[in-house]
Order: structure tokens, then C-alpha cells, then sequence
């Protein structure tokens, strides 16, 4: 954001003699104060006007996340700004409708691979819908499952919820809490910023021995990637 911190440094130039000049040593007239009040405002909207520009431009070339940036500019200096507060969250819903793909996974596989890598930070979402078959034949104490199994239980989530996880690259799926890679809940919908950059892999949250047998499908939008082969 080079650009952005440039018309930071830009705006406080231009508004630094009009803020030297508005606290002289001495009294000034209100008709002078006034004027000085004027020429601020004038310079700030002026700002402010150029910012809005420039987040249209970036929008028109195709970068909504430089175009969102300029918006985020402008509401920390007018944060009653309805009118960029409306075109802020249409330009961050825009990012879900214009990149999708429809999975269709297999829920008997364990962590399934979705074939996308998604970036750190950079939103996406996933919805899931469909039905499968968790069949478990287990003997079970009066704590139920516990989550220090070798095998994949997280107990983060319900039993049997779809859950997903970001590998970034070189490293594996972990099954161990806190070390590497770590399971969260998708559930039927779930939008996140990951926090690392890496495939995004789901899986059913199923306890040892389980068994699945069915499909889920879903609907992944937002930042993503096709994984590179």
C-alpha cells in the first residue's frame, strides 16, 4: 500500500499550514478563524475526494482489495460515511460472488483435499450441504471420545461436523493439539482469513474406527487458487 501511505504524507503536507496557521502565537478574529476553518475543510474534502477516485480506479482495474483499502482511508477520517460504509461492504461481499466452485466430496476418504490453496488473511467461504452415514462401533467410557487419539477427533467441533484445515507447504496435517496444522469448524457455512497461506483440506470430525459413507457437497468462494500440479 506504497500508494496509500503517499497520499497520507500527501495530505498532511497539505493540511500542515493550514493547522500552523490556525494556532498563532496571539489572538485571531473570528472572521479570520473562520476562514482558516474554510480553507481546512476544503483541503480535507479535496483529500478525501482524491482518495475516492483512487479506490474507484483500482476497482475499474480489476484490484478490489486495493479499491477496499482507500475506502478503509476514508472512514478513519469520516467514519459516519454511510455512503462509503454501504460501498465498502458491496465491494467485500463482491469478492464471494465473482470466484466459486462446486465440490463434491467424498466423506470415507478422511481429509479430502478441495484442490485450492487459499492466502493468509485473504477471505473465503465455504457452505456445505448434503447427508452422509457416520457409523461407529466403539466401546466408550463415561467422558466419551477424547481428543489425544492417534486418529483424527477434534474437539473443537461436534462429532460428525464437517471440519477443514490450511497445510501450508511441506507440512502435513497434524493430529497432535497444538503442533502444526490445526482443525476448525466449517459446519454447513463458515468464513474465514486464514491464517496461513496453504491447500485447504475438510474432512468429517469422526472418531476412531468410525465409519462415513456418503457425499457432501461444497460451494468454496472468495480468494483461492487452483493448486499448481
Amino acid at each position: 500500500m506504497n500508494r496509500l501511505r503517499l497520499i497520507w504524507l500527501l495530505g498532511a503536507v497539505l493540511l500542515a499550514p493550514v493547522v500552523a496557521r490556525a494556532q498563532p502565537a496571539g489572538k485571531k478574529s473570528a472572521a479570520a478563524t473562520r476562514t482558516l476553518d474554510a480553507s481546512a475543510q476544503k483541503l480535507e474534502a479535496e483529500f478525501l475526494k482524491g482518495v475516492a477516485d483512487l479506490a474507484a480506479s483500482y476497482e475499474e482495474a480489476g484490484d478490489k482489495e486495493k479499491a477496499m483499502g482507500m475506502l478503509r482511508a476514508i472512514l478513519k477520517l469520516r467514519p459516519d460515511a454511510e455512503p462509503i460504509k454501504e460501498k465498502l461492504k458491496a465491494l467485500e461481499e463482491s469478492v464471494f460472488t465473482d470466484q466459486q466452485e462446486m465440490l463434491d466430496l467424498d466423506m470415507s476418504k478422511g481429509w479430502v483435499s478441495t484442490g485450492f490453496v487459499v492466502d493468509k488473511g485473504k477471505k473465503v467461504r465455504l457452505e456445505a450441504a448434503g447427508s452422509y452415514k457416520l457409523i461407529v462401533n466403539d466401546s466408550l467410557g463415561p467422558e466419551g471420545y477424547q481428543s489425544d487419539s492417534d486418529e483424527v477427533f477434534f474437539d473443537g467441533a461436534p462429532m460428525g461436523a464437517l471440519i477443514g484445515m490450511v497445510i501450508p507447504p511441506g507440512t502435513v496435517a497434524s493430529h497432535t493439539k497444538g503442533k502444526g496444522p490445526q482443525p476448525f469448524m466449517v459446519g454447513d457455512k463458515k468464513e474465514l482469513g486464514p491464517p496461513e497461506t496453504g491447500l485447504l483440506v475438510v474432512r468429517v470430525n469422526a472418531p476412531p474406527g468410525a465409519k462415513c459413507v456418503g457425499r457432501l457437497k461444497v460451494r468454496l468462494s472468495g480468494n483461492f487458487a487452483e493448486l499448481a500440479r
